[in-house]
């Protein structure tokens, strides 16, 4: 055991590659206090090319007392750490105020990474979190970056999107802010990112941008600017596509569900929405082949086409009589129960087309094969039932 009078470890002393080992072995925590504990430590920590093993959460709003902007830092991996740094700057409105900005640690330890002083708006305090951004980037670095936008006016949204420093984010959630900025962020999508839309997000009939769907993930709670199938029958390698309270009909989504099924590349993984005048089973699966059955509430269906051009399956959730949700595979070994249902349904189908016109003789041995076809869908269908855990 160390005696009282021992003398710390000088870590600043060691060598670069030595020191960065050594940093490289505490934990996330630790690597938090080292860096506060001189400029000279934390240059050095700034010089390190740690994993990006992070995540990252900034917000960025305004209420009608003051404007504010925080980042959470958290490893998901490491078990140890039930609650993520978070780094914290508010500035309030009341004129002759002192600026209060502070970074906490679980609300109690404070330091001085973000304080900086003159701060009268929230262009200037995204501003002044960009640079200490730049170090919290550097001391945790992110594998996801999430940003939201709380209430804020349209300029500040260009200029936080805008800033170098938050451009490569993964995630940004909207609430509250107006359709000028929806626009500004629409303008960023990718195939890699994600958009999602709370419910304080009313864009009107009119709304319209040509990449509302090009994210890889992109939910909108109110939904009603969405009228039509076109943007939807565009849309190409995306994972998920939730819209709430839409105009579209039943009708809208068999259009964008034959599309889905048909075309030989993959549109949509996942496409949920909730349509007008409630759920209308023809008119979403009309010419398809398809079995269903219930579980309490939820109206469970697995479909695909009668022409069965490609290997597309599609599970369908009608949930609420309004709320549909599909999901589209193209892979041969997910759903094979369902396939195979679907396969001897298909097969039924085929001698039931064969059976009318048959001579008497011809008609006998398709009406035996019938027999076959129906044993076999109903072994099939109560293996698949099986399978997902309603029987």
């Amino acid at each position: 055991m160390p005696s009282v009078n021992s003398k710390p470890f000088p870590i600043q002393k060691l060598p670069e590659l030595a020191f960065e080992a050594a940093v490289r072995q505490i934990s996330t925590r630790e690597r938090l206090g080292l860096a506060l504990t001189s400029k000279k430590t934390m240059n050095l920590l700034l010089a390190v090319k740690f994993p990006k093993d992070q995540v990252h959460l900034i917000r960025f709003g305004e209420t009608s007392e003051e404007f504010y902007a925080t980042v959470e830092v958290k490893n998901p991996h490491n078990k140890k750490q039930k609650e993520p740094f978070k780094f914290v700057c508010r500035v309030s409105k009341k004129k002759g105020e002192k600026v209060f900005t502070k970074y906490a640690v679980d609300q109690c330890l404070k330091t001085s990474i973000l304080q900086e002083p003159g701060v009268t708006s929230l262009v200037r305090t995204s501003k002044k979190t960009q640079c200490a951004y730049q170090k919290i980037a550097k001391l945790f670095p992110a594998r996801d970056v999430t940003i939201r936008f709380i209430n804020l006016k349209t300029e500040d949204v260009r200029q936080i999107l805008n800033a170098p420093e938050f451009e490569n984010w993964q995630e940004v959630g909207a609430f509250g802010i107006k359709p000028p900025a929806i626009k500004l962020i629409m303008d960023k999508a990718t195939s890699e990112r994600r958009f999602r839309c709370d419910n304080t997000i009313k864009l009107p009939p009119s709304f319209h941008h040509p990449k509302a769907f090009d994210f890889q993930v992109a939910q909108y709670s109110n939904a009603m600017w969405v009228s039509s199938t076109k943007q939807l029958l565009s849309i190409r390698d995306v994972e998920l596509i939730g819209l709430g309270q839409t105009s579209l009909r039943c009708r809208d989504v068999g259009i964008v569900l034959k599309k889905m099924l048909e075309t030989d590349y993959q549109m949509c993984t996942h496409l949920v929405l909730l349509v007008a005048g409630g759920f209308d089973e023809e008119a979403v699966m009309g010419d398809t082949v398809r079995f269903k059955f219930t579980c309490g509430e939820i109206g469970m269906f697995y479909v695909r086409t009668k022409t069965q051009t490609t290997t597309k399956i599609a599970e369908i959730r009608v949930m609420d009589r309004n709320t549909i949700n599909i999901t589209i595979s193209s892979d041969e070994t997910e759903y094979e129960e369902a396939r195979r249902v679907l396969t001897n349904m298909s097969n039924r189908i085929r001698i039931d087309n064969e059976l009318e016109g048959a001579e008497p003789g011809e008609k006998r041995r398709l009406q035996m094969e019938r027999e076959m076809a129906n044993r076999e869908v109903h072994v099939a269908s109560r293996v698949l039932i099986a399978s997902l855990g309603f029987e």
